[in-house]
């Protein structure tokens, strides 16, 4: 196993690995995700053969537009991708692979999952499914904020130096150069489209409980609402179909969440009639101290996910 800090994620690599997971954590803990998620990532990488990146959730309460959060974490995950893990993994093509990524999210980190899921719709039907939910001006700003995404990964694909001359390995070539010129080319986001992701312990609605006590603290200026994203994740059935879940049997903050994402995957078209559901013994915070079930766990729905490649 093999450690580095890149674009200000940590990444733990695996001699042998088996599927590229991306964690990313809550909104105080996931800030620090190097310390309160290490063992869960090395664990991961050492027992799993998972190679692991630990993305930041930035901690600024006084921003709590969610949507551009889920767009820099994409921008971070396409830097790594083709600027820092091929020369981390000395040039290795199943860093390349869209399959053998695979998201892995805790408490409100999920809902950033979310929205890079909601967000993979094709532009047309994104647009008409904002709309029914928030007013014009809001939408047009969403997609301005695309479209700045768009931009910088144009901007860093313009950056890169074609590698297909140093490169030994032909495969590893050919597709590093077709991800370059596809940014290059402005084609539309495809996201995290038919990317698997498993959700632990999902707060879609952003409070933050004070620990030791049942308070919660929420803003109500969030970004968006709770009640908007669960109309946008029930709406659109032809995404989420690649989604697990993971509930802690003590945990009574992601409660509420947890019952409203199982009625709605249980809904989806499941031909597999995988367990969408997994309980592992503890409360909202065991990722912070990993115990062998959620080992086990995350590796049964990560295998039971079908892999899907886009072109």
């Amino acid at each position: 196993m093999q450690r580095f800090t890149a674009c200000g994620s940590t990444v733990y690599l695996s001699a042998t690995p088996v599927h590229m997971v991306h964690l990313i954590g809550g909104f105080t803990f996931g800030s620090l995700p190097q310390i309160f998620y290490r063992r869960l990532a090395e664990e991961l990488c050492s027992e799993k053969h998972y190679s692991v990146v630990l993305h930041p959730f930035p901690f600024n309460p006084f921003v709590p537009d969610h949507w551009s959060l889920a767009l820099a974490l994409y921008v971070r995950l396409r830097t790594l991708q083709l600027r820092d893990l091929p020369r981390l993994s000395d040039h290795n093509p199943f860093y390349l692979k869209r399959s053998n990524h695979v998201w892995l999210g805790h408490s409100l980190g999920c809902k950033l999952i979310e929205l890079l899921e909601l967000l993979s719709l094709p532009p047309d039907p994104r647009r008409a499914a904002l709309r029914q939910i928030l007013s014009a001006a809001e939408v047009d700003r969403i997609e301005r904020l695309i479209g700045d995404t768009v931009d910088r990964l144009q901007g860093m694909a313009r950056q890169i130096t074609p590698q297909s001359a140093s490169s030994a390995d032909e495969s590893f070539s050919i597709e590093w150069n077709r991800q370059l010129s596809r940014r290059k080319d402005g084609k539309p986001l495809q996201f995290i489209l038919d990317q698997p992701s498993v959700l632990m312990a999902p707060q879609i609605s952003g409070a933050t409980r004070i620990p030791a006590t049942d308070l919660r603290l929420y803003n109500a200026a969030v970004q968006p609402s709770w009640e908007q994203t669960c109309y946008l994740v029930r709406s659109q059935s032809s995404i989420f179909n690649l989604t697990d879940l993971i509930r802690f049997s003590d945990d009574t903050i992601a409660a509420d969440d947890i019952v409203f994402l199982r009625q709605v995957l249980e809904l989806r078209h499941n031909p597999q009639n995988r367990n969408i559901v997994r309980e592992v013994p503890g409360g909202h915070l065991r990722p912070l101290c990993p115990t062998p079930a959620l080992l086990e766990a995350i590796a049964a729905s990560i295998s039971s996910l079908p892999q899907q490649d886009s072109p």
